[in-house]
């Protein structure tokens, strides 16, 4: 086990509760990423973990170690990439790597495989050796997230790592991530995406106002609500809908259904009736916001 969680508790002085009895575990060699709203705790949560901020209660141990009593061990063994972060504008990608790996203990030749392998991740080979000032905020962040992937630490800890990243290079990260958890490290990410949460992680958890509504493998989370189809259309028919729970999105309409014969008799009627739909299983989304809906 590479993170476990017991009852955590965070209360700032004279402030809510931004993370309310947490529990959970986390295996060694696969992606866990936590979920919800700003100001759900989730940077709190992960701040804990990573041991930049002290609990008000409750155990965290990081491979092994306690965050509060052995923070130095805590810290050989992870690296983060915090959600608001910049580079050193005159160092290259190259060097913030390579530096970053030889912080973390790495010799200088396995720093600079390491840091070569990690801009390779990030499609920063061809900026390499171009000062981070110069490049674009997509690419600065591209290379804080390769000086966390040069570093060959046992847990990387990623908050929302790929926010204003296009698609290739988000891809590109998603590849990187993948591979170093076949190596058997264990990523600990939060994220907006969800997509980026369904297609990537092993396991998910979704977290508002502190608490965890609900956490396991993203098939496991799907099933915490009824729905498991949805019924997309361009238009709202009229009388057709009935009691169909119902979502609007703009022009859209989203229908939901328990099986694939309700949404798919209900499609019948509908393309009988001269309208045009599509029918699909309920993604990730779609637990989220009927899950945090829920509580409001």
């Amino acid at each position: 086990m590479s993170i476990e969680v017991f009852g955590l508790n965070k209360t700032y002085k004279n402030g809510p509760t931004a993370v309310d009895n947490v529990t959970l575990s986390i295996n060694s060699g696969e992606i866990f990423t936590i979920m919800g709203p700003n100001g759900a705790g989730k940077t709190t949560l992960i701040r804990i973990i990573a041991t930049q901020l002290m609990p008000s209660d409750g155990h965290v141990r990081v491979c092994g170690y306690d965050v509060v009593h052995e923070t130095a061990e805590v810290r050989r063994n992870i690296a983060v990439v915090p959600q608001e972060v910049m580079t050193y504008g005159q160092l290259t990608p190259h060097e913030y790597a390579y530096f970053f790996s030889r912080l973390h203990g790495n010799d200088a030749r396995n720093a600079a495989k390491l840091a070569d392998q990690a801009l390779d991740y990030t499609l920063l080979q061809e900026q390499r050796d171009t000062p981070c000032i110069k490049l674009s905020l997509g690419q600065q962040r591209r290379a804080v997230i390769a000086s966390a992937l040069s570093s060959n630490a046992s847990v990387l800890i990623l908050d929302e790592p790929t926010t204003g990243l296009d698609p290739i290079a988000r891809q590109s990260v998603w590849t990187a991530l993948r591979e170093l958890t076949a190596q058997g490290k264990t990523i600990l990410l939060t994220t907006h995406s969800m997509d980026e949460a369904e297609l990537l992680s092993d396991r998910v958890a979704i977290l508002h106002e502190g608490t965890l509504l609900s956490q396991g493998t993203v098939r496991d989370v799907k099933s915490t609500i009824p729905y498991q189809y949805r019924l997309i259309l361009d238009e709202e028919p009229e009388g057709l809908l009935g009691d169909v729970p119902t979502f609007r999105l703009g022009s859209k309409t989203i229908l939901y259904f328990g099986t694939s014969l309700e949404a798919t008799q209900f499609l019948q009627d509908l393309l009988e009736a001269g309208h045009s739909a599509e029918v699909t299983p309920t993604t990730l989304e779609d637990v989220y916001v009927r899950s945090i809906e829920g509580q409001s």
